[in-house]
Protein backbone atom coordinates (compact mmCIF):
# COMPACT_ATOMS: atom_id res chain seq x y z
CA UNK A 1 0.00 0.00 0.00
CA UNK A 2 2.86 2.36 0.33
CA UNK A 3 3.86 2.65 -2.91
CA UNK A 4 0.35 3.16 -3.77
CA UNK A 5 -0.05 6.31 -1.68
CA UNK A 6 3.48 7.19 -2.76
CA UNK A 7 2.27 6.82 -6.82
CA UNK A 8 -1.09 8.59 -5.79
CA UNK A 9 -0.03 11.56 -3.92
CA UNK A 10 1.07 13.44 -6.62
CA UNK A 11 -1.82 12.52 -8.94
CA UNK A 12 -3.94 13.54 -6.13
CA UNK A 13 -2.61 16.91 -5.64
CA UNK A 14 -2.82 17.30 -9.59
CA UNK A 15 -6.85 16.39 -9.03
CA UNK A 16 -7.19 18.96 -6.27
CA UNK A 17 -5.17 21.30 -8.41
CA UNK A 18 -7.49 21.13 -11.03
CA UNK A 19 -10.78 21.33 -9.08
CA UNK A 20 -9.59 24.50 -7.77
CA UNK A 21 -8.83 25.98 -11.24
CA UNK A 22 -12.14 24.97 -12.22
CA UNK A 23 -13.65 26.77 -8.69
CA UNK A 24 -11.68 29.66 -9.60
CA UNK A 25 -12.42 30.51 -13.26
CA UNK A 26 -16.17 30.64 -11.55
CA UNK A 27 -14.96 32.99 -8.34
CA UNK A 28 -13.62 35.56 -10.75
CA UNK A 29 -15.54 35.55 -13.30
CA UNK A 30 -13.23 34.21 -16.06
CA UNK A 31 -15.39 31.42 -17.19
CA UNK A 32 -16.14 30.91 -20.38
CA UNK A 33 -16.59 28.11 -22.67
CA UNK A 34 -12.86 27.37 -23.28
CA UNK A 35 -11.90 27.93 -19.66
CA UNK A 36 -14.46 25.67 -18.59
CA UNK A 37 -13.96 22.96 -20.89
CA UNK A 38 -10.42 23.10 -20.63
CA UNK A 39 -10.36 22.86 -16.83
CA UNK A 40 -13.11 19.98 -16.78
CA UNK A 41 -10.58 17.91 -19.19
CA UNK A 42 -7.71 18.32 -16.40
CA UNK A 43 -9.42 17.15 -13.95
CA UNK A 44 -10.89 14.57 -15.81
CA UNK A 45 -7.54 13.33 -16.51
CA UNK A 46 -6.47 13.58 -12.68
CA UNK A 47 -9.30 11.64 -11.39
CA UNK A 48 -9.01 8.86 -14.16
CA UNK A 49 -5.53 8.70 -13.20
CA UNK A 50 -6.07 8.26 -9.03
CA UNK A 51 -8.52 5.34 -9.42
CA UNK A 52 -6.54 3.72 -11.64
CA UNK A 53 -3.38 4.24 -9.65
CA UNK A 54 -5.81 2.48 -6.77
CA UNK A 55 -7.71 -0.15 -9.03
CA UNK A 56 -4.05 -1.76 -10.61
CA UNK A 57 -2.99 -1.65 -6.70
CA UNK A 58 -5.99 -3.94 -6.02
CA UNK A 59 -4.78 -6.21 -9.12
CA UNK A 60 -0.97 -6.51 -7.81
CA UNK A 61 -2.36 -7.21 -4.39
CA UNK A 62 -4.67 -9.53 -5.50
CA UNK A 63 -1.54 -11.67 -7.12
CA UNK A 64 0.13 -11.82 -3.77
CA UNK A 65 -2.77 -13.33 -1.78
CA UNK A 66 -3.44 -17.23 -1.39
CA UNK A 67 -6.47 -18.50 -2.88
CA UNK A 68 -8.35 -18.50 0.78
CA UNK A 69 -6.91 -15.02 1.08
CA UNK A 70 -8.58 -13.72 -2.18
CA UNK A 71 -11.92 -15.40 -0.73
CA UNK A 72 -11.77 -13.34 1.89
CA UNK A 73 -11.01 -10.33 0.44
CA UNK A 74 -13.92 -10.89 -2.25
CA UNK A 75 -16.35 -11.18 0.61
CA UNK A 76 -15.12 -8.62 2.58
CA UNK A 77 -14.81 -6.39 0.00
CA UNK A 78 -18.42 -6.92 -2.10
CA UNK A 79 -20.37 -9.30 0.56
CA UNK A 80 -20.45 -13.18 0.02
CA UNK A 81 -21.85 -14.27 -3.05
Amino acid sequence: MHVMFAESKPKSTRLLEAEATLRRCFAEKTADDAAVRAAVDAMERARRDVRLVHLLTHLKTRDLLTEEQRRLYHEARWGAR
